[in-house]
């Protein structure tokens, strides 16, 4: 069935997206075939410009063809059939090749700085919308519609005047940034960055908890570039990119850097494994920082007197009244303290200010006659522990405190016992994805991971490295 809007014969719908639909047709007045854009009334917005377009010249658009209201109040956006490789098909040619995902980021950053720059957000950033010329260069398609920020739920005040169009731009402007951030995830991990709805990708209120740190989804890619993907998915909005011209100053660092003379980049190899070699000493017998490589929990059960066994390898699996203690080995002797906050809410500490021997590097925690142990959880309960090494512990106490009174009830797993942590080796078990019950209708912690991920990133920079382990206790 075919529709008409103005002078555009709709024939076929492509896409229905939370935006609008798109469809193929042509202009009946004679211009050829088109692709035109359909927004929801009073849920979209135009945010382009077919004057400003043909102004900037850019290759980096579609070019725009016309841009009204149509009779019901939907804007309609109509633009050139884009020609090429669609990303979300051509992503998987990308695979480990960063340089090339760097040049292509680059470029739509480059694209979006010179329009947003002349007052034009794009509003519906994703694979689908990227196109790849013959050049190899990126094109966006679409630009200029996008849900309206009224449209979408936040608790942010709204402006008014020239001061709140001012204000909306901005956000509008960051919320593409962000978008951005997810295609530069699936470029690097090949994996999407989040299943919600792609229209919600370009809500700068919107905390997308739910992301797996990009360290984690792609841990082979370079440390610039995943620094980079970061920022652009913090989940703070206020810890992302301002602005599509320091996204560009960032990406180009990254591959200036790589671009040297073969003489010269022998020369930096020769004083990097050097420098590799001095700090890897330093790091264990001198200052650096102290990395936990591996937990251990044990149990001494309640009729047993002095005997703790690892709880991995127990015959018999802890129960109420038991106690838990923990062995933690760091990578070099340094303070270490592990906070424990019970399924009572009640937060325990035991810190390790001075080893007792200088080259002490395995703690068993707590330790003393008189110590019975961390209290198991009660019977469906979550008890969470934090595990930290640094050279101040002072200060650790009421950070510590902090996240785990404000980052939000820990979710329940049916994994027993699970670690997380930046540097901790064989630990298969913490790539257990396991169904998450909730105990309230608030469903921000998804899994242990995001909830753990969230703790380690808040708590890591006044530390030298972060464990995050909980407990969860199915029965009596």
């Amino acid at each position: 069935m075919t529709r008409q809007i103005g002078s555009y014969i709709l024939t076929e719908q492509i896409v229905v997206s939370d935006v609008g639909t798109v469809w193929r047709g042509y202009d009946r007045g004679g211009g050829g075939p088109v692709q035109v854009k359909v927004g929801e009334p009073r849920v979209s917005e135009s945010r382009g410009s077919k004057v400003i377009a043909d102004e900037l010249h850019q290759s980096g658009i579609v070019a725009i063809r016309d841009s009204f209201l149509a009779e019901d109040g939907a804007p309609v956006l109509v633009t050139e059939p884009p020609q090429g490789r669609c990303l979300a098909n051509a992503y998987i040619s990308y695979d480990g090749d960063y340089r090339q995902i760097a040049h292509l980021i680059r470029e739509c950053a480059m694209t979006l700085s010179v329009y947003h720059n002349a007052g034009m957000t794009h509003g519906d950033i994703s694979e689908r919308t990227i196109w790849i010329d013959e050049s190899d260069l990126p094109v966006f398609a679409e630009f200029g519609m996008g849900i309206r920020l009224d449209a979408m739920p936040s608790s942010e005040p709204k402006g008014k005047g020239s001061e709140g169009r001012e204000r909306e731009f901005k956000l509008n402007v960051r919320g593409d940034l962000f978008a951005l951030g997810t295609v530069m995830y699936r470029l690097l991990s090949g994996e999407q960055a989040t299943d919600r709805p792609l229209a919600e990708l370009s809500n700068p209120f919107s905390d997308f908890d739910d992301i797996p740190p990009v360290d984690r989804a792609a841990p082979e890619a370079p440390t610039e570039l995943r620094a980079i993907c970061g920022q652009l998915l913090a989940t703070d909005p206020i810890h992302r990119y301002l602005d599509a011209e320091t996204l560009v100053r960032d990406l180009e660092s990254y591959l200036h850097g790589k671009r040297s003379k073969p003489a010269v980049k022998l020369g930096f190899v020769l004083v990097g494994v050097l420098l590799v070699g001095l700090f890897g000493i330093w790091g264990v017998i001198g200052g650096g920082p102290a990395r936990i490589l591996d937990v251990t929990m044990n149990v001494r059960r309640a009729d047993a007197g002095e005997k703790v066994e690892d709880l991995s390898t127990a015959a018999i699996s802890a129960r109420t009244g038991d106690g838990l203690f923990l062995d933690v080995i760091l990578s070099k002797p340094s303070n270490v303290a592990v906070y424990y906050r019970d399924s009572d809410g009640k937060l325990h500490t035991w810190k390790v200010a001075k080893p007792d021997r200088p080259n002490q590097q395995k703690f068993s925690l707590p330790v003393g006659a008189s110590s019975s142990g961390w209290p198991i959880p009660s019977p469906g309960g979550v008890g969470v522990f934090v595990i930290v090494s640094a050279d101040n512990l002072g200060e650790m106490d009421g950070l510590v405190d902090l996240e785990l009174m404000s980052v939000g009830k820990p979710p329940k797993t049916f994994v027993p016992i699970i670690w997380r942590g930046m540097n901790l080796i064989g630990y298969d078990s913490q790539r257990i994805e396991s169904e998450v019950i909730t105990s309230t209708n608030d469903s921000r912690w998804k899994s242990f991971a995001p909830y753990a991920d969230q703790l380690i990133k808040n708590i890591q920079t006044s530390a030298d490295d972060v464990v995050v382990g909980w407990v969860y206790v199915i029965g009596s």
